[in-house]
């Protein structure tokens, strides 16, 4: 995470609002399922300059593919 252009308000403000989508249609995931996610979207974002906000990203993420990994919460 740190090879990335977000700071850590915007990291944290992903992870809640992953944890938010997840917990709205009852799911869990492990710690570092999360971290992946989190860096995958960063990742997809990383050639746009200005990168855009993380948070909107992986909620846009997350409404078009899911997350495979999150299981019955």
């Amino acid at each position: 995470m740190l090879g990335y252009s977000y700071d850590l308000a915007e990291w944290i403000e992903a992870r809640d609002t992953l944890a938010g989508l997840l917990q709205k249609d009852a799911k869990n995931a492990k710690e570092t399922t999360v971290r992946s996610y989190l860096a995958c979207c960063a990742e997809a974002m990383s050639g746009i300059s200005p990168p855009p906000n993380l948070a909107v990203s992986v909620e846009e993420f997350y409404r078009l593919y899911g997350m495979e990994e999150a299981g019955p919460g």
